[in-house]
C-alpha cells in the first residue's frame, strides 16, 4: 500500500509539473508576441537569443556542478545530450503539432551558425579529446559573435 502512495504521489507531481510547465509555456508565449508587437522587436531575434539563453542558464547552473566536481565527461554528455534532444525531440513535437516555416534570417544565419557551432564542438573534441579553458574562450568568442550578427541582422 505504501508502494502505491509512493507512486500515486509521482504521478501526481509528475501530472502538476507538467500542467505548470504547461501554463508557463503559454504565458511566456503571450509575453514574447507582446514584446514583439510593442517594441517592434523580430521575433526570430527574440526566440535564438533571450529565450535560448534563459533556457541554457538552467542547462549551465546543471553542469557547473559536475564540472567543479572533476565529472567534466557528465557535464559534457548532458550538453551533447541537449543537443539531441531539442533536433530530436523537442523539434519532432513542434513540428507534429505545427509544421515548420523558417524565415529569412532562421535560413540564412541561425541554422548555419546552429550547425556550425554543433560541428565546431564536435570537431574539438575529435581533435582534441577535451574542452579545456582555450576552447572555452574559443566557444565564448563565436557565441559573442553570433549574437552581434543576430542583432546586426534583426
Amino acid at each position: 500500500m505504501a508502494d502505491d502512495l509512493g507512486d500515486a504521489e509521482i504521478q501526481v507531481r509528475s501530472a502538476g509539473g507538467l500542467a505548470l510547465l504547461t501554463v508557463g509555456g503559454d504565458l511566456l508565449g503571450r509575453g514574447l508576441r507582446d514584446v514583439v508587437s510593442r517594441f517592434d522587436v523580430s521575433g526570430t531575434l527574440l526566440g535564438n537569443t533571450v529565450v535560448a539563453a534563459s533556457v541554457e542558464a538552467e542547462e549551465v547552473a546543471r553542469v557547473v556542478v559536475p564540472a567543479r566536481r572533476a565529472r567534466g565527461d557528465v557535464a559534457l554528455a548532458n550538453v551533447l545530450g541537449t543537443i539531441v534532444h531539442f533536433v530530436g525531440l523537442n523539434a519532432g513535437i513542434i513540428a507534429l503539432v505545427k509544421p515548420l516555416h523558417l524565415d529569412a534570417a532562421s535560413r540564412h544565419l541561425h541554422l548555419p551558425v546552429a550547425a556550425g557551432a554543433t560541428l565546431a564542438l564536435c570537431a574539438l573534441l575529435a581533435i582534441r579529446g577535451k574542452l579545456g579553458r582555450a576552447e572555452g574562450v574559443l566557444l565564448l568568442a563565436a557565441y559573442t559573435g553570433y549574437l552581434a550578427a543576430a542583432i546586426a541582422a534583426a
